[in-house]
């Protein structure tokens, strides 16, 4: 009675070991983010603005963690168009603005905060408005 659930657990586990090794874990300061099965690193945004180092001395998440943050929310529909460093009052964060697969006139801007990695806040920008906020 005990040989076939061993053979079915067995069968289970060698079945499940590749679906298991997508979720790989990525190491960011201050915790983990798990890795979509999705993700396309072409899909972000390649150039990351210069920081000084009196703000990068106040940062926790990077600009690429951030984007990937903003992708993993949106379930990588879609693509970086630019990421930005922001400040207001005394919070740093980053604006992840994404163009979604599913229309080119709009623009979803995440503002992701530099100092753990929470999502402050998530804004849609349709037809022309979008447009103008798009950069080519």
């Amino acid at each position: 009675m005990k040989a076939p659930f061993l053979q079915t657990l067995a069968l289970v586990l060698v079945v499940a070991e590749p679906l298991l090794a997508q979720r790989a874990r990525v190491n960011v300061s201050g915790g983990e983010v798990a890795r979509a099965a999705g993700e396309d690193a072409s899909r972000l945004a390649t150039r990351i603005p210069g920081i000084d180092a009196e703000l990068r001395a106040r940062l926790q998440v990077g600009g690429d963690s951030a984007q990937r943050l903003a992708m993993n929310d949106f379930a990588w529909k879609g693509r970086v168009s630019s990421v930005e460093i922001d400040q207001e009052d005394a919070r740093v964060f980053w604006d992840v603005k994404i163009v979604p697969d599913s229309g080119q006139q709009t623009i979803v801007r995440y503002r992701v905060d530099a100092t753990n990695g929470a999502i402050l806040g998530v804004k849609q920008f349709t037809g022309v408005r979008g447009l103008i906020i798009r950069k080519p």
